[in-house]
């Protein structure tokens, strides 16, 4: 495996793995925790559905609950993905992660990449 780092001196930075689904997104950005703990901090998201056998990285919220949490400011995004579902990321794991001074690594859908790109330029 070649070595990465992406980290520089700019504090509060998001690394974004993006992929279609059942490439490899959560165990890429499992390994980057893995491999340099000190650098990356991997953000688990919540999801609508629940998780197939064998899948982790994500927890199980009901959308009604989704939508009310992100409307609280709960969550950093909320997106649709496939299968019918939505998945969010919380604003307290991007902060934590940021007050650790690491990069939050998080994943993302390859087909709703627009939707995380949006809300980069009014939040964090």
């Amino acid at each position: 495996m070649k070595k990465l780092d992406v980290v520089t001196d700019k504090p509060n930075q998001i690394l974004v793995i993006s992929g279609a689904s059942g490439s490899g997104k959560t165990t890429t950005c499992a390994l980057l925790q893995f491999l340099y703990p000190k650098n990356y901090a991997h953000i688990p998201f919540d999801r609508s559905r629940a998780s197939r056998p064998g899948e982790f990285g994500s927890r199980h919220v009901d959308v009604e609950t989704m939508f009310q949490k992100y409307n609280d400011g709960e969550y950093f995004n909320i997106a649709p993905v496939t299968h019918n579902g939505y998945a969010a990321i919380r604003t307290a794991d991007i902060n934590q992660a940021f007050a650790d001074g690491k990069a939050a690594v998080i994943e993302f859908p390859l087909e709703q990449i627009d939707i995380l790109e949006k809300t980069f330029h009014k939040q964090v």
